[in-house]
């Protein structure tokens, strides 16, 4: 089961590769993150605007228009950590955590190291690099959460955690 959780705060419109906003760049990952797990794709800003099932992600999700329709705030992962730590608790099972981002966010981190098998994506930028909570990443008390840099120019990882 794999829950993955996309920024459509209003950085995210910012230009990336080809002229792409980021929301467009990370959400191009989605049909191969999603793959043949079950689970949801959120997307999520100051709040929670949309839960879309895994399947229908894979199949005709547009991730631009829902944006357009509700997105674009600030961000707040509140409810969102909140949401993932009660459902850890209510399936009593592992899932897995992806978050697509800029880096631009609310960390949260007393939250956020509640979260069991966590990866973070975003692009390898010089001020989305300073953003990341680092210290958190690698730190070992928290050896399923991880955090990965793109290049989309040729989409290499370029830098993840030191775990």
């Amino acid at each position: 089961v794999v829950y993955t959780l996309i920024d459509t705060s209003g950085s995210m419109l910012g230009t990336g590769k080809d002229g792409k906003t980021y929301l467009e760049i990370l959400g191009g990952y989605l049909p191969y993150i999603v793959g043949s797990f079950n689970g949801e794709v959120w997307c999520v800003d100051t709040k929670i605007h949309d839960k879309v099932d895994n399947k229908k992600a894979r199949e005709n999700f547009d991730l631009a228009q829902t944006f357009k329709a509700r997105g674009g705030g600030g961000n707040d992962w509140t409810e969102a950590f909140n949401q993932l730590i009660a459902l850890q608790k209510k399936k009593k099972a592992e899932f897995m955590t992806i978050i697509l981002t800029d880096a631009l966010m609310d960390w949260s981190l007393d939250l956020l190291k509640q979260i069991k098998n966590l990866i973070v994506v975003l692009p390898n930028e010089k001020e989305m690099r300073a953003a990341i909570p680092w210290s958190f990443f690698n730190d070992p008390e928290y050896p399923n959460a991880h955090c990965i840099l793109v290049d989309f120019f040729d989409n290499s990882i370029v830098k993840k955690d030191k775990k």
